[in-house]
């Protein structure tokens, strides 16, 4: 469903004097549209709650036994969205810096773009023996 769609909804149901939950799976303000939503609530005076749920940056990765931190590994992880392919005009992703960084990279929406993300990380010093685990609807219930 196209995001205004879902909007309209929203604001189409609570103005005819119903309770209205938007269930979305992880944190709806890690690369979801949950802002967005919040928004256009706003702007026609109603007031909602956000309940935040556990992102799956870091949730897949603990299904997984991946910890994304670890006293004697990583003191740090960054969550990206890999949605947008480096080298594309719209990339709003610094992935000079990300190489140079010694973390935890967590690439969200990157499969598509894994080749592309994986070779601009290493031209930009991420060294190419970093170990690397792809995960992809780990805990999908079919």
């Amino acid at each position: 469903m196209a995001q205004e769609a879902i909007n309209n909804a929203l604001i189409e149901h609570a103005k005819a004097g119903k309770a209205v939950v938007r269930l979305k799976g992880g944190d709806p303000f890690v690369f979801g549209r949950g802002m967005e939503e919040v928004l256009a609530l706003a702007e026609h005076g109603i007031p909602c709650t956000v309940v935040p749920g556990i992102s799956s940056s870091i949730s897949v990765p603990a299904v997984a036994g991946i910890p994304v931190t670890h006293r004697a590994v990583a003191h740090e992880f960054t969550v990206v969205s890999g949605h947008v392919a480096p080298d594309d005009p719209r990339s709003m992703v610094d992935w000079a810096a990300l190489a140079r960084l010694r973390g935890t990279l967590v690439l969200m929406m990157s499969v598509q773009n894994l080749a592309a993300i994986a070779e601009t990380l290493v031209r930009h010093g991420r060294p190419a023996d970093t170990p690397v685990a792809v995960v992809q609807e780990l805990s999908r219930c079919v």
